[in-house]
């Protein structure tokens, strides 16, 4: 099946792995196709390489991160837009330093990726509807295999921005556009995975794979699986996921990694209902990734630095409660 008919189809390949839950075969089947689409783009990427993305010499001020934050908050795209975006981040790179005179792509970076991306979308729709296939073994082989491919997708993307010139502001939120190029890839390297992360969540996010998630995790290698894996987990509204991302944060050491646990954490706050216990743990989460990020080693510097920062956070909570017209704090006391 081609690309263009995964699409096509996938809408009615989720409806009825939905109705037929305990279809191995067809479990089987689309496991199959997309290890044969991994294995024709040849990825090969290592993992350990996102412990080593560029993540700038400094986290970005808080007036640009307040720009991406806006930026995040304002919407969140469909399935629809998500595949779009990778459309066009695909397309960008086409027209970068892989594409030959005439136009052709070289590299991974070509149609069969594009086949590869929609198999393994497909794969992860189908295993998010298979709680009746009574096979741990079958489901956690293709979990693990699904969170490596997706892995090496979402570091493959983010490493063609520091490939893109000017142009990567053009299509950017005009919150965005108004900072540096610098800052502007910055930004992207952060919005990139959530677009990734999203694609997830909406085709392999459910509740029932909670054991199969939680088993990946006590198993995981690498820092880019395990965020991955705890995202997933989280929005997959299941229990402790605040002590989910404590560990994660605890298992991180690269500055990029923290940032994507700053701003996930961000988003719950800003728009998801959570209480006040649950609120004061993220705020002292966050003020715990910001800290280890810009540690000097020095405690008392340090718990100076961090209470700056959720002193910030709190006045961009209620600037935006404020814009929301909201009449009382979502964000708890």
């Amino acid at each position: 099946m081609s690309a263009e008919g995964f699409r096509e189809l996938s809408a009615e390949i989720d409806l009825f792995t939905g109705l037929y839950r305990d279809r191995r075969d067809i479990l089987e089947r689309f496991f199959q196709i997309a290890k044969t689409f991994h294995e024709a783009v040849s990825l090969d990427i290592p993992h350990t390489i996102f412990d080593e993305i560029d993540a700038g010499d400094n986290f970005l001020s808080s007036a640009e991160s307040e720009m991406i934050v806006r930026a995040m908050l304002k919407s969140q795209p469909s399935i629809k837009q998500q595949e779009q975006m990778l459309d066009e981040i695909d397309d960008a790179v086409r027209r970068g330093p892989y594409a030959e005179a005439g136009g052709a792509v070289v590299g991974p970076w070509n149609d069969p990726y594009v086949r590869f991306l929609a198999a393994s979308r497909m794969c992860s729709i189908v295993l998010r509807n298979s709680e009746l296939i009574d096979d741990s073994k079958l489901k956690n082989e293709i979990y693990a295999a699904l969170i490596e491919w997706w892995s090496e997708v979402l570091i493959g993307l983010v490493l063609t921005v520091d490939l893109q010139g000017p142009e990567i502001q053009e299509a950017m939120p005009p919150e965005i556009r108004e900072l540096s190029l610098e800052s502007v890839k910055q930004g992207v390297k952060i919005l990139v995975p959530t677009v990734v992360l999203s694609i997830i969540r909406e085709s392999l996010g459910s509740p029932k794979l909670e054991q199969i998630i939680l088993w990946h995790l006590g198993k995981s290698q690498h820092s880019v699986q395990r965020l991955i894996g705890t995202f997933l987990y989280t929005d997959s509204e299941l229990p402790n996921y605040i002590d989910k991302l404590e560990a994660l944060t605890r298992s991180v050491s690269s500055r990029y990694g923290l940032q994507l646990i700053c701003f996930k954490v961000l988003g719950i706050l800003f728009l998801k209902v959570v209480n006040d216990s649950q609120a004061r743990r993220l705020r002292q989460l966050v003020g715990d990734v910001v800290t280890k990020m810009n540690s000097v080693g020095v405690k008392r510097i340090d718990d100076a630095q961090k209470q700056k920062f959720l002193e910030r956070l709190r006045k961009l909570e209620w600037a935006f409660k404020l814009r929301q017209g909201a009449k009382k704090s979502p964000f708890g006391s």
